[in-house]
């Protein structure tokens, strides 16, 4: 009976450890999965004679949006010149036999090996579009070689103008239920230049084991968030717990997919790709400078004050208005977690540059909720201070948090949203869609410069 009972444990051990192979674990919806579950599995980028067909294709925001654009796309195997062609004027209709001829502009793309991903080979490929003309329509098509089933379709985006005003959307917190790419799609139809998701986007931990939840995000997006004239819109992004692991300070050692998956700055051939940085800047017009800061997943808040004072100072002197993003925010509507550590870190690091350099507003997520600030310097209610906004539901279930309002918070409420965020030459004006596709709490900032 010994014996019997030792086979018995034996086969119980090999059985669980052989169905919980590589496990994935994941949030908005929860689920899980293995190796095992996995093999069943749609594959979005599938096998067979699409191996060096591209399955994704986006764009993402560099540091300067008028003249630059970061195209980028996945392919299932490494192909031997991947290439991004493009022009002003399309060329969709031109036989494929001299089609790449027909496009007056062409960039040779940088190609790494996606390792993190082991049950399937995965290439990610990104070419840096230079020396546009602002406010221009360009259409692009990527791929490989001379074969059309290695190209994508013909797409097109449109460059940021030189001037005012223009239109960006941001949020956060997204996950996978379809009611969040809802919610995305209506955000594209006002045309913006750039969506900015920051942190949360899949909620995959950082599991390499995710990936598949990646390329649901990848197809959605290429799918539905498209402007109202099929153009597609640029993320920017920026990190979040759920990317770099499961502790609001896990090193990121695991953190499988936001570098790779998102060049953020032209010049990043020779940067290792786990390298990059979690912090990046972007201007656009005359007015805006976007600084994207990291609240504590890879750096500490400390850590970032010389390049934050930097970008503050860079933006005083040209005129700008700072508006800082970063997932966790300094001033939440979750009461529960105002006294954590990266919280009171960034309050003590960062808020008395806001401060200093009068920054309008700051947009901050993770709550999964809504809320509004009152312009706050130093913690209190005053003129010029900085409206924190936010707060995080895109695409999670959104919580009922009214009851917290606090001496912070002109507005606070359990609303799945996303903010339309309109720049002119003197004034900030903030039009927050819901669920709905309804606008809700709108307001004007009027900044000092």
């Amino acid at each position: 009976m010994f014996y019997i009972g030792l086979i018995v444990i034996f086969v119980a051990c090999f059985s669980l450890s052989f169905f919980l192979q590589d496990l994935c674990v994941d949030f908005y919806p929860l689920d899980t999965s293995t190796k095992f579950s996995r093999s069943g599995s749609e594959n979005i980028c599938e096998d067979g004679e699409g191996l060096l067909s591209p399955c994704h294709v986006y764009l993402t925001v560099p540091e300067r949006m008028d003249t630059r654009m970061i195209v980028n796309f996945h392919t299932l195997r490494e192909t031997p010149n991947p290439r991004v062609y493009y022009d002003v004027v399309s060329h969709a209709d031109v036989p494929f036999e001299v089609r790449l001829n027909a496009y007056a502009f062409s960039v040779e793309a940088t190609q790494i090996a996606m390792t993190a991903v082991h049950e399937s080979t995965r290439f990610v490929a990104w070419a840096d579009l230079t020396n546009l003309l602002p406010n221009t329509r360009y259409y692009f098509i990527a791929g490989n070689g001379t074969n059309e089933s290695y190209y994508t379709q013909e797409r097109f985006f449109v460059t940021a103008p030189t001037v005012e005003p223009y239109t960006f959307s941001v949020g956060g917190d997204l996950g996978l239920k379809q009611i969040g790419y809802d919610l995305l799609s209506d955000a594209a139809s006002y045309d913006p230049l750039f969506i900015s998701i920051c942190g949360d986007l899949v909620y995959d931990q950082g599991m390499p084991y995710c990936y598949k939840r990646w390329d649901v995000f990848f197809q959605r997006w290429d799918a539905q968030v498209r402007g109202s004239d099929g153009r597609v819109i640029p993320m920017m992004t920026c990190a979040g717990n759920h990317e770099g692991g499961w502790d609001i300070y896990d090193p990121a050692r695991n953190a499988a997919f936001l570098q790779p998956y998102f060049p953020h700055s032209t010049g990043l051939q020779e940067v290792p790709v786990y390298s990059r940085s979690t912090i990046h800047s972007h201007t656009i017009g005359t007015r805006t400078h976007m600084i994207v800061l990291d609240s504590g997943h890879w750096l500490r808040a400390e850590k970032q004050v010389e390049y934050l004072r930097e970008q503050l100072q860079k933006a005083r002197a040209e005129g700008r208005f700072a508006l800082p993003t970063y997932h966790v925010g300094q001033y939440r509507s979750d009461a529960s977690a105002r006294s954590e550590d990266n919280t009171m870190e960034m309050r003590r690091f960062w808020g008395p540059l806001f401060d200093e350099y009068n920054v309008p507003l700051a947009f901050e997520e993770h709550d999964h909720t809504y809320k509004r600030t009152y312009p706050l310097r130093n913690g209190q209610a005053a003129a010029n201070g900085t409206v924190y906004l936010g707060d995080g539901a895109i695409g999670v279930d959104p919580e009922a948090r009214g009851e917290w309002k606090g001496i912070f918070f002109q507005s606070i409420g359990g609303v799945r949203h996303i903010g339309m965020v309109t720049v002119t030459l003197d004034t900030i004006e903030v039009n927050n869609l819901n669920a709905d596709g309804d606008i809700f709490d709108p307001f004007i900032i009027i900044p000092e410069v």
